[in-house]
């Protein structure tokens, strides 16, 4: 079974969880005072384990012999 298809949509899910981990420690950094920031602090460690276990899930998912096959169609 090919799992290149599946390789791609963890790299794009990791893409959006980075993002909102960004923005979140920017938001932290700034201090912005309306935002509660014991919920932000615990919304990132959640999305920093989230990340981790994708990134683990991703890494398993590589082969290079996938990669070949999906691009070229052979066996």
């Amino acid at each position: 079974m090919n799992r290149f298809p599946a390789l791609m949509r963890r790299i794009g899910k990791l893409n959006i969880i980075g993002d909102d981990l960004l923005r979140t420690h920017q938001a932290m950094v700034n201090h912005k005072p309306h935002w509660d920031m014991e919920a932000l602090e615990k919304c990132q460690k959640h999305r920093i384990n989230e990340f981790e276990r994708t990134m683990e899930h991703a890494i398993n998912d590589w082969n290079r012999e996938d990669l070949h096959k999906y691009w070229t169609g052979y066996p």
